[in-house]
């Protein structure tokens, strides 16, 4: 279900409303179980970038969303298959937050870490 609505989403503005409106970070581990694909998370990580450069004062959520992407199932699997350009955008969203940090967004080493970003 979560997938063809995504897919029907044409705008990454769209995709972002749809992420915060009906998707929890929490519940992604849950939602996505073994069924997250390279395409698939391709699509979301353009969407968080997408998020934090139109309303950086949401760091703190595009962070719980990451940390809790990690979370899924075979996730260090997908990451295998990712190009230079996702890797990049992993590294700019993690730049980003960190560039953002206040008291209540530590960005840790071990969340970038898991994501193949150095500290």
């Amino acid at each position: 279900m979560f997938t063809k609505t995504w897919e029907s989403l044409v705008t990454l503005d769209d995709k972002w409303s749809f992420l915060q409106q009906n998707i929890t970070p929490q519940s992604l581990p849950t939602l996505f179980q073994t069924s997250l694909d390279p395409t698939l998370l391709t699509s979301l990580l353009a969407t968080f970038l997408f998020g934090l450069k139109s309303r950086p004062d949401l760091s703190s959520l595009v962070k719980e969303y990451m940390i809790n992407l990690s979370q899924v199932a075979r996730f260090c699997t997908i990451l295998l298959f990712m190009g230079k350009e996702e890797k990049a955008v992993v590294e700019e969203i993690w730049a980003i937050l960190s560039a953002n940090s206040t008291d209540d967004l530590v960005v840790d080493a071990e969340s970038r870490h898991v994501w193949g970003v150095a500290s």
